[in-house]
């Protein structure tokens, strides 16, 4: 069955990978229907433009009022699509075959959505590029780890569960926890690959796993992060990159950098288990 397919993308300032996620999208081999509507809070470079090139709808929502669950949200109360398809403004279907691997789960009633697997980008620092390849396995992922940058959901479902608009990050795991409550499936798609990473700057890192962990104490049930922790955690994570990157034959300078980023790394989730979001 051929449903109809709307795809979610968030954007603020993405036009450095924008067009390149609008082309394979555009190159899909999908018999049925697809919109592609976009989600901006308030981009400064090219970013409407380039989605206007390219056909889409597009909703502006002001950056004061933006969270991950409120964009989604308004996303996809103007779209038409049965399958809704969210995904990042920096995630690059690998292949043309993606939104055929992304619905065919749907015809098991059972499924509420599906994700894929991400796969960082060539250029990504290697600590966040060996954090991706652990967290997204070619098979044998769980539903607890659903992301909303590579994701399709079933519209009903979220007709009746949406998404939270008030936590700052972790939307995507409250939801898959709430829908797999009600007796709803979540299937990993390991041959839906998307490049998908982030910027290797600290003070990022710092401030996204502070909001993560600051995020998930809302619903999950997580212990505090102690100051010995941080350093045990960010020593036996450096010793690991240090192997990844022999192993893969990366330049020099990355030995300096990854114990940096696992410092901040940790600071972030030190400092975010220690405040209610």
């Amino acid at each position: 069955m051929a449903y109809s397919i709307s795809v979610i993308i968030r954007t603020k300032n993405e036009s450095k990978y924008l067009g390149r996620v609008l082309q394979r999208l555009k190159e899909q081999q999908y018999k049925g229907s697809v919109e592609i509507i976009l989600v901006d809070s308030g981009s400064t470079d090219n970013t409407v433009s380039i989605a206007e090139e390219f056909g889409c709808s597009i909703i502006e929502m002001k950056p004061g009022t933006f969270s991950f669950g409120r964009a989604l949200n308004l996303g996809i109360k103007e779209a038409q699509g049965d399958i809704i398809i969210n995904l990042s403004g920096h995630s690059v279907p690998v292949n043309t075959d993606y939104f055929n691997l992304m619905a065919q789960p749907f015809e098991d009633d059972k499924v509420a959505a599906t994700f894929g697997r991400d796969i960082p980008w060539p250029e990504a620092c290697p600590s966040q590029a060996r954090d991706i390849l652990n967290h997204f396995p070619e098979t044998g992922c769980g539903g607890n780890k659903f992301s909303n940058a590579n994701a399709a959901l079933r519209r009903q479902v979220w007709q009746v569960i949406p998404f939270d608009e008030q936590l700052s990050a972790c939307e995507d795991m409250l939801w898959a926890r709430s829908v797999m409550g009600k007796g709803y499936k979540i299937t990993y798609i390991g041959k839906a690959k998307v490049f998908h990473s982030h910027t290797s700057s600290l003070r990022y890192i710092f401030n996204r796993y502070h909001k993560e962990r600051k995020s998930m104490k809302k619903f999950l049930n997580l212990p505090d992060i102690g100051m010995v922790d941080v350093f045990r955690n960010a020593l036996w994570q450096t010793v690991n990159d240090f192997a990844f990157l022999r192993k893969n034959g990366y330049h020099l300078k990355w030995y300096f950098h990854v114990p940096f980023y696992r410092l901040a790394q940790e600071a972030g989730l030190y400092l975010g288990s220690r405040s209610a979001d």
